[in-house]
Formats: C-alpha cells, sequence, structure tokens
C-alpha cells in the first residue's frame, strides 16, 4: 500500500446532480445534470445523542451509570448554493417546474407547488487538491459523493443591485442503492452518508446541461 502525500480541499470547482429512483441512479437524456455553476456547499454529519442510564442507590448515590456512545443518525445539507438562477438545475434540486416559450426554450422557473417536495436526488461533487506545493500533480481533484439527499429552497433572495444568491439545504441518509453510480465509474463505498476519494481527472462540467445517464449504469 502506498500512502500518498496528504491533500487539503479547496475551492468548489463544479457537480453533477444524480435522478434518483428507489435509490439507484435514473438511466435516460435527462438522467444527470452536469454544472460548473456551483459556489458551496456546507454539510454536517448528524448523531443521535447518547443515551444515560443511572440508578441510585438509598444514599442517593449513583451505584450504577451508563452512558451509549454517540451513533451516526443523518446528514444535513446546511447549504448548497448555486451562483446564478438555472431553471433547470433548481427545479431538480428543490422542486418546482421549468417554464418554457412558444419553442419549447427555457425561459422560467415556477416556484414548488403548495404541499409538495422534491424527488431525492444524489450529489457528486469536485474540488481541488492541495498542498504546501500548490495543487497536487498526480491527483488534482477530490471527488465528493452524497447519494441520497432531499432539498428545498432556503434562505432570501434579493432582487436588488446585489447578485441574487440560489440556495437550497435538507437532509441526506444511506443509500445502499447508488451502487458504482451512473456512469461505473465509483469503485469504492457508496452508501453512507458521503464517501470521498483523490481523483486524477474531473469529467466536463462546464456544460450546464443534461447528461445521458446509460441505460446500464446503475450496478448495487
Amino acid at each position: 500500500m502506498t500512502t500518498r502525500k496528504k491533500t487539503g480541499s479547496v475551492f468548489a470547482t463544479g457537480m453533477r446532480v444524480v435522478k434518483l429512483g428507489s435509490g439507484a441512479p435514473v438511466p435516460g437524456p435527462q438522467g444527470a445534470y452536469a454544472t460548473d455553476n456551483l459556489v458551496k456547499l456546507d454539510f454536517t454529519v448528524e448523531y443521535r445523542d447518547a443515551e444515560e442510564k443511572e440508578r441510585l442507590n438509598g444514599t442517593g448515590r449513583a451505584c450504577l451509570f451508563y452512558s451509549a456512545p454517540a451513533s451516526v443518525k443523518d446528514l444535513t445539507i446546511n447549504s448548497l448554493e448555486i451562483c446564478y438562477p438555472d431553471p433547470e438545475l433548481e427545479a431538480l434540486l428543490g422542486g418546482g417546474d421549468v417554464l418554457l416559450d412558444d419553442d419549447d426554450d427555457v425561459i422560467g422557473f415556477a416556484a414548488p407547488e403548495v404541499g409538495s417536495y422534491a424527488d431525492p436526488i444524489a450529489l457528486e461533487l469536485w474540488s481541488s487538491a492541495v498542498h504546501d506545493d500548490g495543487v497536487d500533480e498526480e491527483f488534482p481533484y477530490i471527488r465528493w459523493l452524497f447519494p441520497w439527499e432531499r432539498l428545498r429552497p432556503s434562505g432570501t433572495r434579493s432582487i436588488s443591485t446585489d447578485p441574487m444568491a440560489a440556495a437550497f439545504e435538507g437532509k441526506g441518509k444511506q443509500n445502499s442503492l447508488f451502487g458504482n453510480g451512473p456512469f461505473n465509474d465509483w469503485a469504492w463505498e457508496s452508501s453512507r452518508v458521503y464517501q470521498w476519494v483523490r481523483s486524477a481527472s474531473i469529467p466536463d462540467l462546464s456544460a450546464n446541461d443534461w447528461v445521458t445517464v446509460p441505460a446500464d449504469a446503475p450496478t448495487p
């Protein structure tokens, strides 16, 4: 086993948002959305508080005490921010509807209907792997996988002189059906609330458009 040079993570290079059906990636021409329209992703692994058991003797002194260890509960997406409004991406992330003109071109977005909620998705993100000498030459990227998330729009949007922010928040959980991913290119554990690996390359995320997921991709 080779110990590679340790690196830190900086920048949010881009992401793929993957449609899920019963936990597995959904094949088809609109199975995933690739974008570099990403500002940041903040997340927190949530733990169940330890349960304590205590018993007192007849003098009021504790004669038995046990505190169970805290255990992983789920994952919270505190904030996923994109740089500019994107109707198709926003609808995929947090629900809502894409608005089209007479030529079926995308021209707008309608908020989620009252009482509705977004479908679950998976998130693949890439960041830069750096150390004291700069970006690592052999493995310049860190690839992050969040295999099951349900998000909703969050924060305040301001129509003003400032750039309008689009942000989302929500919950994530384990997903044993993600398998090796929509493109058969994830060869490691994929079911945990999140995981990451060092990567020598990154897919083209500049299209800011749908990516076709092949029919034979999901392999739980």
